[in-house]
């Protein structure tokens, strides 16, 4: 059950990022013209709560996780949160629509076209993206057995097996000398 710490130290230090990124962005966007709602920095409502603060924690609580665990257990259940919150932060303005009279708890984004697509995109779409592609990415690496792995797994067995004083498939030394 145990793998190198490195499994999943990349991915995990961008899901990290991203969450810390997806978790603060509503309270410093407004600082550079890069808001939902209003161009006040630090503005609290409740939809910033559900839609950018929990899954970004979650995002970089999974992505400590992923660096820092050696165990593939673990390992999967970070990466299977972390792609819990990229999935969030895909459908969560959306979803937000049914506790809010049809209209997304985010807001509206602010500014011309081609910033509101940005905004939507660095807020939301894209940032949940980017967290379940890395999530899909830590999750294969968490549940596929690498050549080496397999390499150091048959190499220990056969040292075992040659300390006890018998072959692997069970015949002792004894009996193949005397053969």
């Amino acid at each position: 059950m145990s793998v190198p710490r490195t499994r999943g130290l990349m991915a995990g230090l961008a899901i990290f990022v991203l969450g810390i990124w997806g978790g603060i962005v509503p309270f410093i966007g407004p600082w550079f013209h890069y808001a939902f709602i209003n161009h006040h920095a630090w503005s609290w409502h409740i939809g910033r709560l559900w839609l950018d603060i929990i899954p970004g924690a979650v995002a970089a609580i999974a992505g400590l996780e992923l660096m820092r665990t050696g165990n593939r257990v673990s390992g999967v259940f970070a990466g299977w949160l972390a792609a819990a919150a990229g999935t969030w932060f895909i459908v969560g303005q959306t979803v937000s629509t049914l506790w809010n009279h049809g209209a997304s708890q985010a807001g509206r984004p602010l500014g011309s076209t081609f910033l509101r697509m940005i905004e939507q995109l660095g807020y939301f779409y894209a940032l949940g993206a980017a967290i379940l592609f890395l999530a899909a990415l830590a999750l294969g690496r968490f549940t596929v057995i690498s050549a080496r792995e397999a390499m150091h797994t048959y190499s220990r067995s056969r040292d075992l097996h040659a300390a006890e004083g018998r072959e692997p498939t069970g015949v002792t030394r004894r009996e193949r000398v005397a053969s």
